[in-house]
């Protein structure tokens, strides 16, 4: 049977279809973890293959492909280890990873690099057998993986992410990471909001306007300059940290072009970065004023630039433009669930425990009719005799029926039924944690300190006025 169907419409709900899907499995990053999906995926099969040494990065690559079915993920990788992109990576490599700050710089072939968890990674993905997140099945249905990964801090503001998906767009700043802690502490603990100005692993400079730091901290949007750090040497200008937003490259062709125009008073450009640390050289002519060539470099080469933030994240699984102000709100929300679920596995393992235990003390003043029912009924009658003689369960009774004949003694039971009076304290005590805000707080605050005192960093992007001199 043949259907007539418009082509308009047809193309409607295609497209409609593939907006959703790149969206939510490819383009944006999610409020609760911070990652976009592939990110995720490659962070979760590391974990998986226990990655923790350094270990090929064409391992990774290939094995993430159980995960992924968009192909080959190393570029993402290298993205991902590269320092001047993250202040807290994920991912450490070694070998050639290129830089986020060269234009030119190609990163070495995944077979000639390694990559392994950083200790950062490895501490945002624990206790995953607590059913602390929920999990999801792969594409194909074969294997499953966390929906989120249960990071300790809002690691949606220490990443600065871009992507663009279907109709809309996002460019979110990163954060430094001793002042987001601190944010999310003075929320929980006084209930009241810091403003958060964003800092960058590229370091340089960036103007402070409390209208527009007030707009991105209250509605996700807003746009800065920044600026890089050049210092006068003699006739020499010596860049040393540039925008985030910019390369070295860029930087230098302007400066090219321009001094071939005859609009700068500049002999030569170099570029000098090597391991210890970046360098463009600009060589000036003499008699120059320097101070003058350098407010000249700023106003007309990347050396300073733009950002503009639009954060555009996936929260409760749709696209929206939140302010840093409603992250924190809402990453604590999350967060609270996270531990209380973690809480509830290990109360429903005590609780489990202590219904044992309290079945080996019923069998207490009955061992040995406990061991001749045991020795001489029928294996099948076995069960059913001790569960009605005892008033037992079938999950003690099986405990009971597992233990070796010569366990079944008097001292033996006793030794295990000691531990009753501290587990029944602990149960009680997991009970008022998980119905206590306070007390979850608590636990959430303590992780937070705790991540600060193994990762804290200071900031690396300095905030001034740029009307005052850098």
């Amino acid at each position: 049977m043949v259907k007539q169907k418009n082509v308009d419409l047809i193309i409607e709900e295609n497209m409609m279809g593939y907006s959703t899907y790149v969206l939510l499995n490819r383009a944006l990053p999610r409020l609760e973890d911070g990652l976009k999906p592939i990110h995720r995926k490659i962070l979760y099969t590391m974990h998986r293959d226990k990655a923790t040494r350094f270990t090929k990065s064409a391992n990774v690559s290939g094995s993430v492909m159980r995960l992924s079915p968009h192909g080959d993920c190393y570029e993402t990788i290298v993205k991902m280890v590269q320092t001047d992109r993250h202040c807290n990576p994920f991912v450490i490599g070694k070998g050639n990873f290129s830089q986020a700050t060269s234009r030119d710089l190609q990163a070495g072939a995944s077979r000639y690099t390694e990559v392994m968890l950083s200790p950062f990674a490895i501490d945002s993905m624990q206790n995953f057998d607590k059913n602390i997140v929920d999990f999801v099945d792969n594409y194909d249905g074969t294997l499953q993986m966390p929906e989120v990964l249960p990071v300790k801090v809002p690691n949606i503001l220490l990443m600065a992410n871009s992507g663009i998906g279907v109709g809309m767009a996002s460019n979110s700043p990163s954060f430094c990471i001793d002042e987001v802690v601190s944010a999310v502490i003075s929320r929980i603990e006084k209930g009241v909001h810091k403003v958060l100005v964003p800092d960058f692993a590229t370091g340089g400079y960036l103007h402070y306007d409390e209208e527009v730091m007030n707009e991105i901290n209250k509605e996700g949007k807003g746009s800065f300059r920044l600026r890089g750090n050049a210092i006068i040497k003699k006739n020499e200008i010596i860049i040393t940290e540039i925008p985030y937003t910019t390369t070295r490259e860029a930087i230098i062709d302007k400066i090219v072009t321009l001094t071939k125009d005859g609009k700068l008073p500049v002999t030569n450009v170099q570029d000098l970065t090597g391991l210890k640390g970046q360098n463009i050289t600009i060589t000036a002519k003499r008699g120059t004023d320097m101070e003058k060539l350098v407010d000249k470099l700023y106003s007309v080469t990347p050396l300073e630039s733009t950002f503009s933030t639009n954060i555009n994240i996936l929260v409760d699984n749709l696209p929206s433009v939140v302010g840093v102000h409603e992250i924190i709100d809402r990453w604590i929300v999350w967060r609270k669930s996270c531990v209380s679920r973690g809480l509830a596995h290990d109360l429903k393992q005590m609780e489990r425990k202590l219904h044992i235990l309290k079945g080996f003390e019923k069998i207490l003043a009955s061992i040995d009719d406990v061991v001749r029912i045991i020795r001489f009924e029928d294996d099948n009658l076995i069960d059913g005799i001790l569960m009605r003689q005892y008033a037992l369960s079938q999950e003690q009774v099986s405990e009971i029926s597992k233990m070796r004949l010569r366990d079944l003694n008097k001292m033996s039971i006793l030794k295990r039924t000691q531990e009753i009076v501290e587990l029944e304290k602990s149960i009680v005590q997991y009970n008022t944690i998980i119905g206590s805000d306070k007390m979850l707080n608590s636990i959430i605050v303590k992780g937070l300190k705790e991540t600060i005192e193994k990762f804290g960093q200071k900031r690396r992007t300095q905030i001034i006025n740029f009307n005052e001199k850098a």
